[in-house]
């Protein structure tokens, strides 16, 4: 059965770790975000990080844009003012719609939705 498998860049761990730094370290990230198979960049769990000034995570969210890639949320129950301030920031989509509610107020503010 003919298959592509593509894949998401992570720019931080699914929760706060020991030894973050080296697992999720400059070079190979650069490297998986500039390689064909990766369509996009995140899911951004620390996205609270972005919103407080977080350099580094600003610099991963403005290195993806500059290679015409998308940035994945991971805003579950986030309220419409946190939405529009994380795609000012250049989020694109969200697969953490609960309600069709949510779905629609993600539509409504440009993202893209899984459901």
């Amino acid at each position: 059965i003919p298959a592509s498998m593509y894949w998401w860049c992570r720019f931080d761990g699914q929760t706060e770790l020991q030894n973050g730094e080296s697992l999720f370290n400059r070079e190979e990230i650069i490297e998986w975000l500039k390689h064909k198979a990766v369509l996009q960049g995140g899911e951004l769990t620390a996205w609270p990080k972005l919103l407080h000034g977080d350099d580094e995570m600003l610099h991963w969210v403005q290195e993806t844009k500059r290679l015409h890639k998308k940035v994945e949320g991971h805003f579950p129950g986030a309220s419409e003012t946190t939405l529009a301030k994380l795609k000012l920031l250049g989020t694109d989509c969200d697969h953490e719609a609960m309600t069709g509610q949510e779905a629609f107020t993600r539509l409504m503010q440009g993202y893209m939705v899984s459901l």
